[in-house]
């Protein structure tokens, strides 16, 4: 799960075995945390039913800050957070050397995830988001 800073290039992700609406809602209002000085976060996603479960609401609303955007129905080319997922697909996952060993799979996809933290304008042009 994550989400990806559109001015700066960061990158905020977790992995979790299964991601359910509380686990999301936790997610969005530690993010929000990043932001002290924002008026306002837009949060943009896909039609997930649990990005608008009221279990997550209630969580996410105890930051008025944050507001929800969702996107058309199936439109993966409007959320840039989906062009990030392929460029780790593509980069590692792709012909990947860690077929044999899955746990030193997992640490490489985290590092890989991790070093985006900062931001990344090699990400942000990747995306589109930058030239």
């Amino acid at each position: 799960m994550g989400v990806f800073d559109a001015i700066t290039g960061a990158l905020y992700c977790t992995q979790r075995s299964k991601i359910d609406r509380r686990t999301y809602g936790k997610f969005l209002f530690e993010v929000a945390k990043s932001y002290p000085e924002a008026r306002k976060i837009y949060v943009i996603l896909d039609n997930w039913s649990v990005h608008f479960h009221e279990d997550a609401m209630k969580i996410i609303g105890k930051d008025v800050r944050i507001e929800l955007v969702p996107l058309p129905t199936y439109s993966p080319w409007l959320n840039h957070i989906e062009k990030v997922w392929r460029y780790v697909k593509q980069t590692m996952i792709h012909n990947h050397p860690y077929a044999d060993d899955f746990d030193k799979f997992k640490s490489v996809i985290n590092e890989l995830l991790n070093s985006f933290k900062s931001g990344s304008p090699m990400l942000l042009k990747y995306t589109g988001l930058m030239v």
